[in-house]
């Protein structure tokens, strides 16, 4: 009876460094798959907003934009805690490659504690701000049209910058 307990952790214990090797295995060879087959390339666009003194909507310039190699994380839906945000609607040669729903740089809204211990909410309207954006390529972007949604005056497109 002793011999048999003996040749069992043995046994067990090939079979567990067998499995973890041919696992190990596996999972190599398929990022060698994707790497060889696939370039995973995102892309990020500084830009700049600003509201002209005369003009009702605002203006955005880019400021700089790079490509470097890497793969995004899938974001879930995020939940915008104002009304107040922009759409950017990525394109490639006229056709629709993605879009990005971000908060308004220029609408910021604050929760905080008052005097009285108090949660208490603020708005602020910017003049300016930088912001940033970045999405998954994997062909060439032609141009980026952006949209503003306000809470209390709808959505208007504000640009479109070529790439």
């Amino acid at each position: 009876m002793e011999e048999k307990k003996a040749g069992r952790p043995k046994t067990k214990t090939l079979f567990l460094l067998a499995f973890i090797a041919l696992t190990s295995c596996l999972v190599i060879n398929g990022r060698q798959g994707i790497a060889q087959t696939e370039e995973h390339l995102i892309q990020f666009l500084v830009l700049s907003i600003h509201q002209e003194p005369r003009s009702a909507a605002p203006v955005v310039k880019l400021l700089s934009k790079s490509t470097g190699n890497g793969v995004l994380k899938k974001q879930g839906a995020s939940g915008l805690r104002s009304g107040n945000y922009l759409m950017m609607y990525v394109y490639h040669n006229q056709q629709l490659y993605d879009s990005i729903r971000l908060e308004h740089p220029l609408y910021k809204h604050f929760e905080y504690l008052n005097a009285e211990n108090q949660l208490s909410v603020k708005d602020t309207v910017l003049h300016k701000a930088d912001f940033f954006v970045r999405f998954q390529i994997t062909a060439t972007v032609t141009e980026v049209r952006i949209s503003e949604t306000l809470r209390n005056a709808g959505t208007r497109q504000i640009s479109t910058i070529k790439l």
